[in-house]
C-alpha cells in the first residue's frame, strides 16, 4: 500500500504513526522490568480484547480501571511515537502493547524476565478483518477488490 513504508526494518509501518528514529531510540533505550508483559501481536488478532482481559487481571476483577482508562493508556504500544512519554514514565503500568517483530524489540528484553504474551488468529479471519478496517479508515486508500487485497496480504503486504 503506498501509505505503508518499511523504513528499512523489513516491517511494514504506518509513518503517521511510527517514527524511525523514535523506533531505534526505543530499541536502546527502553528499560524492560522483570515485571513487564508486553502483548505482541499480529494487527486484528485479538490485541484489544486481550489488553481487556490483562486489565481485569491486573486489577483483581474490578472493572473500574477497564471503564475509565482508554486501553492505549493501561496498555501503551512501545512502537508508537505518540505514546513516547508514557512508555518512558511507565507510571500507570508494567502492560505494554506491540506489533512489532522480535528483531525491532528493546534490547533490554532479551536480559529480562519480562514476559511476552503472543496472540495469534486464523490469517482468514485476519485478512478479512484488515480488508475491511483498510476500506473503514480514510486515511488508507481504498482497497480495489478483496481479491487484490489478498494478493497483497500474500506477498507480505497486509498490514
Amino acid at each position: 500500500m503506498e501509505t505503508d513504508s518499511e523504513y528499512g526494518f523489513g516491517v511494514p509501518l504506518l509513518p503517521q504513526f511510527h517514527d524511525v528514529e523514535y523506533i531505534q531510540r526505543m530499541q536502546d533505550e527502553f528499560e524492560l522490568q522483570d515485571e513487564d508483559v508486553v502483548i505482541v501481536t499480529y494487527p486484528k488478532s485479538g490485541t484489544h480484547w486481550m489488553i481487556h482481559i490483562l486489565s481485569l487481571i491486573y486489577s483483581k476483577g474490578d472493572p473500574t480501571w477497564v471503564k475509565s482508562v482508554p486501553s492505549w493508556k493501561r496498555s501503551p504500544w512501545i512502537e508508537t511515537k505518540l505514546n513516547m512519554e508514557m512508555v518512558k514514565n511507565k507510571a500507570n503500568s508494567h502492560l505494554f502493547t506491540s506489533h512489532l517483530p522480535a528483531h525491532l524489540f528493546p534490547k533490554s528484553y532479551f536480559t529480562s524476565k519480562a514476559k511476552i504474551l503472543y496472540v495469534a488468529r486464523n490469517p482468514r479471519d485476519v485478512l478479512v478483518s484488515l480488508y475491511h478496517l483498510k476500506n473503514y479508515i480514510p486515511s488508507y486508500p481504498l482497497c480495489p477488490s478483496f481479491e487484490h487485497f489478498f494478493e497483497d496480504f500474500l506477498q507480505g503486504n497486509g498490514e
